[in-house]
């Protein structure tokens, strides 16, 4: 088993591939893609199924890859972008971003800048689902799964549609 790292990695991070290498647990404890976000596992409960994704809220709307790889597809649904993200066969996406700051086909490394989560359906905070599957399928996501993000230094990207509009002058009536 032979896995090449570019940049240093964390212990943790070194523990997981040795973990894979042996065939134990390949659990990652992500960084989470938004600062100081909320995390919430939804759909457990009688009479539910239990979701495959994770949802983060925040009030940044500021979202960071939790893995490096290639952005596979980008896809517009109504006002939202999904970005899948694949490395070594997994593939990392992010639902409900209201802008994105690449495109198909770039190479993005863990915790770069992806985009801007959209708000959630109660118009609170800004949102973002996110998933890992692999060709077999979605993997079941916790919340311990992911480590809270504090960075200081990209603090405050708080979306607001209004300022992040175009700026269009719109004549009054007289």
């Amino acid at each position: 088993y032979r896995k090449f790292v570019e940049d240093q990695i964390s212990a943790e991070d070194f523990e997981v591939s040795i973990k894979e290498a042996i065939g134990g647990s390949t659990a990652n404890k992500y960084v989470a893609p938004m600062n100081d976000a909320e995390v919430l596992k939804e759909g457990k409960g009688e009479g539910t199924r239990e979701n495959e994704f994770v949802r983060f809220k925040s009030n940044d709307s500021a979202v960071y890859s939790v893995a490096g790889g290639k952005v596979k597809n980008i896809v517009r649904i109504d006002d939202m972008k999904v970005v899948i993200v694949e490395n070594s066969g997994m593939f990392y996406t992010y639902s409900n971003l209201g802008s994105t700051a690449i495109k198909t086909g770039d190479e993005v490394k863990a915790n770069q800048l992806l985009g801007y989560a959209a708000l959630d359906l109660d118009g609170n905070k800004p949102s973002v689902d996110f998933y890992v599957s692999n060709s077999a399928g979605n993997f079941i996501l916790e919340k311990d799964f992911f480590a809270q993000r504090k960075d200081s230094k990209d603090a405050d990207h708080s979306f607001d549609p209004g300022l992040n509009a175009p700026s269009i002058a719109i004549p009054q009536k007289q």
